[in-house]
């Protein structure tokens, strides 16, 4: 006896680890999910299917309760082949709306009120848990039993947490991405309409995020040649963000600023903005003319004079080399 036992007991063992490496590989699998660019809901949908073919449940969905903590609104559900459990008609079961974690099955129901709950749902065993994700209220997720009574294992129960901890992990995630898409968004169109010319550029590739209309406007032949990046990469200054710059092909001059920005998927940018400032350079030279020059004769005046004065000694200082002043 004590033989067949312990052979009972070794074969238990051995289903137990194949059961938890089976376990173990589709966690992996699910942990994938994190960089699909598929969108969410086939997401969920691959994640229902996978953790209730694994287990062989006979339905999976996840779900969300009305603000008024009424009604369950389906985000996404899977059933078994040949199954079929509709969800959407049970709008008064207090189960559904559970804040923890809750494991039902005929061995564990601890009053009348849960049977009849689980039997109006149509199953004969449920896990509920509920869904932790940022920006993401209300969410639950319901594996459940329909065909036959169930006992969870331990090892089941804890796999199920893991699936909803990656869920979880999934939708923070593209809350986020959807959150920075949509600051984009309303940046892109703000940037869209302002007068200086604004250009992003991904640090890492070179590749071209953002033009506004005043950059597509200023610096087309560069932008549709693709060469604009080694325009700018010319200006760029490691000792500040900021300088006047001189664009001899355009004659024009610019203030330029850049600095590093985070953008989109929370990725590295180069953010560069540049102001045309030619009429302000153009209309100084004209100020400093006039102060340089006589008004009747269009003649130098003294200050004229001097400064043309110091920079001839101090080019002849600079070059070792001798000059005259000639006065008239």
């Amino acid at each position: 006896v004590s033989a067949d036992m312990a052979d009972r007991r070794s074969r238990l063992s051995e289903k137990e680890m194949a059961a938890g490496q089976k376990r173990a590989e589709a966690l992996t699998e699910a942990i994938q999910f994190l960089e699909s660019g598929e969108p969410t809901q086939v997401i969920i949908s691959r994640l229902l299917s996978l953790v209730g073919e694994l287990l062989d449940l006979s339905t999976a969905a996840v779900y969300r309760i009305s603000k008024s903590g009424q009604y369950p609104h389906i985000m996404s559900k899977w059933c078994k082949k040949k199954t079929v459990w509709e969800f959407e008609t049970f709008t008064e079961i207090s189960l559904l709306r559970t804040e923890k974690t809750l494991v039902l099955s005929a061995a564990s129901m601890k009053n009348a009120g849960e049977k009849e709950e689980l039997e109006a749902l149509g199953l004969k065993a449920v896990i509920i848990m509920p869904v932790m994700a940022d920006n993401l209220e209300n969410l639950r997720v319901c594996f459940g039993e329909i065909t036959r009574e169930r006992t969870w294992t331990l090892g089941e129960i804890k796999f199920l947490n893991d699936a909803v901890k990656i869920l979880q992990s999934i939708l923070s995630r593209r809350a986020q991405r959807d959150t920075l898409s949509n600051v984009n968004v309303s940046l892109e169109t703000m940037m869209d309409h302002v007068e200086s010319a604004v250009y992003v550029k991904n640090i890492a590739t070179g590749e071209m995020l953002f033009a506004n209309r005043s950059m597509r406007r200023a610096f087309k032949e560069e932008l549709e040649s693709k060469t604009i990046n080694s325009v700018f990469d010319g200006w760029l200054q490691e000792d500040g963000n900021y300088r006047e710059v001189y664009d001899s092909q355009k004659e024009r001059w610019f203030d330029f600023y850049h600095t590093r920005i985070k953008w989109g998927d929370g990725g590295n940018a180069l953010l560069c903005v540049l102001y045309d400032i030619t009429e302000r350079k153009n209309y100084q030279k004209q100020l400093e003319k006039q102060v340089r020059i006589d008004f009747l004769t269009g003649l130098y005046n003294r200050m004229g004079c001097e400064d043309d004065l110091a920079r001839y000694v101090e080019e002849a200082s600079a070059q070792g080399r001798k000059g005259m002043l000639l006065y008239m």
